[in-house]
């Protein structure tokens, strides 16, 4: 049976800022011209993806530094091995 002292819950809040970068890596919310236009010779719905996904990864590095600690990886290794 696993501790409830184990059982790390994340913030709210963190999951919250995931689904905004997901909603936002899929360029819905360009109106068709301004989509279609091009910059560095890429068209502009490319770049926001590809910057959104960028910032997604940015706050995945981030919320990890934040949040994740050793010991925390360290238990979880121990009780799937079985070790106490």
């Amino acid at each position: 049976m696993t501790n409830p002292e184990q059982n790390v819950t994340w913030p709210q809040w963190v999951w919250w800022i995931y689904l905004v970068l997901f909603a936002l890596s899929i360029p819905w919310y360009l109106p068709n011209k301004m989509a279609m236009t091009s910059c560095l010779g890429l068209p502009l719905w490319l770049i926001c993806c590809i910057a959104i996904i960028f910032l997604t990864a940015i706050y995945t590095v981030v919320v990890i530094h934040l949040f994740w600690t050793e010991s925390d990886h360290s238990d979880q290794n121990k009780a799937g091995a079985g070790i106490n």
